[in-house]
This record gives C-alpha cells, structure tokens and sequence, in this order.
C-alpha cells in the first residue's frame, strides 16, 4: 500500500467501522485519528472532520497516540478551514506528545505536519527522522511527494 493513500484510506475506514461496531472505543479513537489524516490528504474534509470529532470523543488523556494523531488531524483540517493560528496550536501540543515518547516516526509525523504551517525545512527534519529509525519506505514516499 506504500503510496497508495485512497487504498490505505479503504482499509482503515473499515477497520474503524468495524472497531465501531464492536464498541471498541480505544483502538477506535487512534485508528479514526489516523484515517482522519488521510481523508484530509485525499481532500475528503468533511468524513476527516467527522473521523476526528470520534477520535476526540473516544480519546483517554492517558493515550498519547490517540491523543497526538488527533491533533495532528484537527491541524490539518483547521488549517485546510484557514485558521492557521488554531492549527499551530496543535501542532505544538503534538509536537511536546511526541517528545515524550521515543516513537521517531510520530516524531517525523508533526514535523510533515509542521511543514504545511512553516515550509519544506520540516520535511528535511522527517526524512532524518524517519532514516534514524530505518523506517525507509516512508522516507522514499516523502521524497516522492
């Protein structure tokens, strides 16, 4: 699924709808954060605000993943709103979420995000990121973007 963003997108709008289903609130509220990103990608704003307003339902303080892809999401959408000032608030939260943690990739992730708020010198920050942790597919996959 490397690149193929509406692919990714199917698979994980049914893992989240059948998450739903089964009431399975806390892989739901990280799951539908993450689908709530790539909806936002494919220009699909109005699900990713309804996918994020679930996560943000769904979300225990206490899950930093949860709690940092939903932000990063809302940022996405609010900046997507033209309400930059909102989104760099988030980013910034999710930015002290993802510092907490040793997740490189998360830690990559704000800065892709950061990038739409400030420029193309945070994807240089996402791409050492991302080559620190091996993690090469998505390395390529920026470069390609």
């Amino acid at each position: 699924l490397t690149g193929d963003t509406a692919a990714a997108a199917e698979i994980l709008l049914e893992s989240c709808r059948a998450l739903h289903a089964e009431h399975r609130w806390f892989h739901l509220a990280t799951q539908a954060a993450e689908l709530a990103g790539l909806l936002v990608t494919l220009g699909r704003d109005a699900e990713a605000d309804e996918w994020c307003a679930l996560s943000e339902r769904f979300a225990s303080e206490q899950d930093v993943s949860a709690q940092l892809w939903r932000r990063l999401s809302r940022a996405r959408i609010l900046l997507r709103e033209g309400n930059p000032s909102s989104a760099r608030r988030l980013v910034a939260e999710a930015r002290s979420l993802s510092e907490s943690t040793d997740s490189l990739n998360a830690q990559a992730a704000v800065h892709r995000v950061a990038a739409e708020l400030d420029g193309p010198e945070q994807l240089e920050a996402a791409f050492d990121l991302y080559m620190q942790k091996g993690n090469v597919a998505a390395a390529a996959l920026l470069r390609a973007e």
